[in-house]
């Protein structure tokens, strides 16, 4: 009776995953053959990120597929930026992301399966390379550093402004993670770019940098004039575009 249950438990869990799957959860991240990316190979779904057995070691328990980069980044910096951004820790949540997206592995290369005969190439645009100084800032060095464009609760509670808290610090810090969410893509039905939550008149951006006055350490907003600024009020504001958003 115990073996027929489990058995009967995982065709279940597996309906349910594949249910999913196919009402376009995944959608370009679902790399199998009838999946929408531009790239495709003959695992399903699931097994190109995940593996129940064998995965990649470190990886806070994510049963990771894919191999891992271990490429030296180039991150964001600024004269205006607090925090000091590090190199993603190794199986962190960026860590994985960028095991496809900085373009050094190839898609479908497994731990478990060794490397998938793929067809296809990623778009360009999702191949970000090593040098991400044109990206916004993650992996900071924790605890992070309040600021005065910064909302207040990052360091105080580790939280967002966001309500739903979609948008949210990954263990403290601010990951890829953080504001995309590799199994939906369609959130945000502008953008589909894997938002974790809407993001029209800019409230992903607004769940984490503040555009009321704010102080700190004599340091006043730069951005507490956005409402009144030709950023804000322009006629000729962009519209509305794929991968763009309505920000």
């Amino acid at each position: 009776m115990k073996r027929f249950l489990l058995i009967f438990g995982a065709l279940v869990l597996g309906s349910m995953c594949q249910a999913q799957i196919s009402g376009d959860v995944l959608g370009s991240h679902n790399l199998s053959f009838s999946g929408t990316s531009p790239v495709k190979g003959g695992l399903d779904p699931c097994l190109y990120c995940h593996v129940p057995h064998s995965g990649v070691q470190n990886t806070n328990g994510a049963l990771w597929s894919q191999t891992l980069s271990t490429q030296v980044y180039k991150t964001y910096g600024s004269t205006t930026l607090h925090n000091t951004t590090q190199q993603p820790m190794l199986g962190g949540d960026s860590s994985l992301c960028l095991s496809c997206h900085d373009g050094t592995v190839a898609v479908g290369q497994t731990q478990p399966y060794g490397q998938i005969q793929m067809s296809g190439n990623m778009y360009p645009a999702d191949k970000f390379g090593t040098d991400l100084q044109g990206s916004h800032p993650f992996s900071l060095k924790t605890p992070l550093v309040d600021a005065p464009d910064l909302v207040q609760s990052l360091t105080t509670s580790h939280t967002t402004a966001d309500p739903s808290q979609a948008v949210k610090l990954i263990n403290t810090d601010v990951e890829c993670t953080s504001c995309h969410s590799p199994h939906a893509q369609m959130i945000d039905q502008v953008s589909k770019n894997f938002l974790v939550r809407d993001s029209s008149s800019g409230q992903l951006c607004l769940s984490c940098h503040e555009v009321n006055p704010r102080m700190v350490n004599g340091q006043s907003n730069p951005l507490a004039q956005w409402s009144g600024s030709i950023h804000a009020i322009a006629g000729n504001a962009i519209a509305n575009a794929p991968m763009l958003g309505s920000y």
